[in-house]
């Protein structure tokens, strides 16, 4: 009976260190994780930093287009451009 349990203690513990073992493997890719997804929206940010910067171009752009200059693809149709009065 005293060897049992001994034996049933030991496995316990060899349960517990199992775990915990089992436990930090999986905190330490975690935080890798974390830390890859991170660096991936550090560098979403930039980039979609410098794609906006190119945004004020078309702004620009759009506000030199006059009204006569819009043209419409009719279906039935050929051009026709549109002149605001």
């Amino acid at each position: 009976m005293l060897i049992y349990h001994f034996t049933k203690r030991r496995k316990v513990k060899d349960k517990r260190k199992n775990i915990e073992n089992q436990f930090n493997e999986k905190r330490t890719a975690g935080t890798e994780i974390m830390r890859a997804v991170l660096a991936e929206v550090v560098d979403f940010r930039a980039e979609f930093e410098e794609k906006d910067s190119e945004s004020q171009k078309v702004i620009d752009f759009l506000e030199q287009l006059s009204p006569d200059q819009y043209v419409r693809k009719m279906s039935d149709s050929t051009r026709r451009i549109k002149v605001a009065q």
